[in-house]
């Protein structure tokens, strides 16, 4: 909804979720908590290959990155986004893309090649991910 009450025409709907999702990789691949956490819903959930569950808040999640930083010192280095491939209806979107993403954890530096699903809703205050799921990247899972 625009400043004077006009729903936002398709195209701007659009461009507000593609942003959205640049401010996410961005602020993630700089390790801007703050930022990468405000583009969540709180009752986001979030599914990922390296955590036994599902985290089923925008809390949940923070407590475990927490919990990675204290017990293996996690930094994310940088993060790339490629490959993406977009769904975005009136009140709802998907990304699907290939993240690269350059972390240190226990003193090891690595890239990971993955796949990333997110769910954009769109609420009264604007665009938020309510679901992430990550998984490896078929091509670097062949080559295990």
């Amino acid at each position: 909804m625009t400043a004077d009450g006009v729903l936002a025409s398709a195209a701007e709907q659009e461009a507000h979720v593609h942003e959205l999702a640049r401010r996410l990789v961005a602020a993630f691949g700089a390790g801007d908590l703050r930022t990468y956490f405000a583009c969540f819903a709180d009752d986001a959930s979030f599914a990922f290959h390296t955590s036994p569950e599902v985290l089923t808040s925008a809390q949940a999640y923070r407590e475990a990155w927490e919990e990675w930083v204290r017990t293996d010192g996690f930094t994310v280095l940088e993060c790339h986004t490629s490959e993406q491939h977009w769904q975005v209806w009136e009140n709802a979107a998907v990304l699907v893309h290939r993240v690269a993403t350059t972390v240190r954890a226990a003193g090891t530096v690595s890239t990971l090649d993955e796949r990333e699903t997110i769910v954009f809703q769109r609420q009264t205050q604007g665009w938020r991910a309510v679901h992430e799921h990550l998984s490896v990247h078929p091509s670097a899972a062949q080559s295990c």
